[in-house]
């Protein structure tokens, strides 16, 4: 019952920072020790509405209704809490019935469009937004020559016209897919990439070398430098391999790259790496 205060309590310091994801995980660890801690269970509601978790949420503060008396300040600002979290749930189900509607409008097909891709994905949308004579109508046959083609689904709710409209707005849906765009695909060279330009670029060459960049990646953390951060503990997590670091230690170096990576809001980053830090040690609970 102690543990489960302490975990409570330092929640809602959490809270009032807007570190929401560790304010959520103190109070799940304060009710897997008791479980009777309502004050707890509000605060999980609380840091779920902020996250976005809105099912949970729910489910947290309808339990929190049950057990606060009614009338009570507590049950006033708990029934607060499920209507926010309530009209967040209904704005995202009007949502859902507007992109079926649109879909349905359209008695059943959908618009194609077709556009020439070039080596490099991510200069391609350019060179289609500046030359509209080269954008075919979607009955336009394929132009000899090209190395591939790429069919890219322009959705009926999309504003531009289909001629005029560059393939990367429909594959960029949400800002997580775009960071994971530019980003490269595992989670040892995800933050690299973005920051360095190359997994490769600052390899260090001994254990002695990894333990002083980590450190000089802690000192930058704290200094509130997180992209110097992130690019310390990159230069470590490139080097594990080559150093010979323990799995234990891997895991700690994902596990702060993640922590960095959250305070400049690059969240699919910031998930894969903790993904591979619990591969490397299941244990590894931050």
């Amino acid at each position: 019952e102690g543990r489960s205060t302490l975990y409570s309590n330092r929640a809602f310091a959490l809270l009032k920072v807007s570190r929401w994801q560790e304010a959520s995980e103190d109070c799940s660890a304060a009710l897997s020790q008791n479980p009777e801690n309502v004050k707890a269970l509000y605060r999980r509601a609380q840091a779920r509405n902020e996250l976005g978790e809105i099912e949970g949420g729910l489910a947290d503060v309808s339990e929190v209704l049950q057990r606060f008396p009614a009338g009570s300040e507590q049950h006033k600002a708990a029934k607060e809490l499920e209507t926010t979290l309530q009209g967040k749930a209904k704005a995202a189900s009007a949502t859902k019935a507007t992109a079926a509607s649109s879909s349905a409008s359209s008695g059943g097909f959908k618009r194609m469009e077709i556009v020439e891709a070039s080596d490099s994905e991510e200069e391609a949308p350019p060179a289609k937004s500046s030359s509209p004579a080269k954008a075919p109508s979607p009955a336009a046959p394929a132009a000899a020559g090209f190395k591939r083609m790429e069919i890219v689904e322009a959705s009926d709710s999309e504003e531009e016209a289909p001629p005029a409209k560059a393939p990367s707005p429909a594959k960029a849906s949400s800002p997580a897919t775009a960071a994971s765009q530019v980003a490269a695909p595992s989670p040892t060279t995800s933050a690299s990439s973005a920051a360095n330009g190359s997994s490769t670029s600052h390899l260090l060459s001994s254990r002695a070398a990894l333990e002083e960049m980590k450190t000089k990646g802690n000192r930058a953390f704290a200094a509130k430098k997180f992209e110097e951060s992130i690019e310390c503990f990159t230069s470590c997590i490139d080097s594990c391999e080559r150093v010979g670091l323990d799995r234990e230690g891997r895991s700690t170096l994902y596990s702060n790259r993640a922590f960095a990576l959250l305070k400049v809001s690059r969240w699919q980053e910031a998930s894969e790496d903790c993904s591979a830090a619990l591969s490397q040690n299941p244990e590894n609970v931050k």
